[in-house]
């Protein structure tokens, strides 16, 4: 069952170089081996075929009319093969989420991040409101489309998240959630959830700590996702020097981070962590 897991992620994020149809040829073969090994062939094969149907909304290549009825057709060939009394788990549709980061302008001075001369910078880490806000960066699952808010457009972040069931990021009830009602945009606590306390609860670290090495680009290189392209404390500085789409490209590829982060979650359950290699489940909200 990894290298049907494994051969997902590689469609969803790795180097796009074969067709659909030899996608779905290459899921056939995997479930066709599996049935040489009944051990591994659980329920498993139909939640995870079922979760590729969804992750697979975003594509293009084939509609989902018939990526639908390929997948029914492997399903049944495993029934077929295998009857089991065990009922079928349904699983509800992926809700509707917004996945968002947000960049600022104004830095804080720190021993890692020293003041430097003509920049500006925030009071400290509890001085929202004096950081500002440059972008807000998201993805918009609903419209598959990537969005960017700047001081110009922010008025259009409250419509996108009034759409969404759950607005998701990494590490927001402490940082982009506190910055962002500071400048009136937060949204209600029932749309909230933030993977990295989701997955620090499941580590055992105390809610409010910032534990060393699980952060967002250390889980996601350990999970075989891209990481991050850059380093939060820059962004501030880059964009006093007016390198606008230098922020907003940094802030997208966090997004993008995120959103990777969040299927991985969603498809397995579980992601490893960085610090040992070891397995910590991590239970999403319905």
């Amino acid at each position: 069952m990894r290298c049907l897991i494994d051969w997902l992620y590689g469609l969803l994020f790795g180097i796009r170089t074969q067709t659909s149809e030899q996608h779905i040829s290459d899921l056939e073969q995997m479930l066709s081996a599996q049935l040489e090994d009944q051990s591994q062939l659980q329920l498993e094969i139909i939640r995870t075929t079922h979760r590729l149907l969804i992750a697979h909304e975003t594509r293009d290549e084939l509609s989902r009319q018939q990526l639908a009825m390929r997948a029914a057709q492997i399903v049944s060939a495993v029934d077929r093969e295998f009857p089991t009394p065990s009922p079928v788990v349904t699983e509800t549709p992926m809700k509707k989420l917004a996945i968002f980061d947000c960049e600022i302008k104004h830095g804080v001075a720190t021993e890692d991040n020293p003041a430097q001369p003509s920049y500006q910078y925030a009071k400290g880490w509890p001085d929202f409101a004096g950081m500002g806000i440059s972008v807000i960066g998201a993805y918009d699952k609903a419209d598959n489309r990537y969005r960017v808010f700047c001081q110009d457009n922010l008025h259009m972040w409250s419509d996108m998240i009034d759409q969404a069931d759950y607005v998701v990021s990494f590490n927001g009830d402490q940082f982009d959630r506190p910055l962002l009602a500071a400048h009136g945009l937060d949204f209600p606590d029932a749309k909230n959830l933030d993977l990295a306390a989701l997955i620090w609860q499941a580590a055992g670290i105390p809610e409010g700590e910032h534990p060393k090495g699980l952060g967002l680009d250390a889980i996601c290189r350990a999970n075989g996702i891209v990481g991050k392209t850059g380093r939060g404390a820059d962004a501030p500085q880059h964009w006093q020097d007016g390198n606008i789409g230098r922020v907003i490209d940094y802030c997208l590829a966090d997004v993008r981070c995120t959103w990777g982060l969040y299927l991985l979650i969603y498809v397995k359950g579980c992601i490893l962590d960085p610090r040992n290699g070891k397995t910590l489940y991590v239970d999403l909200p319905e």
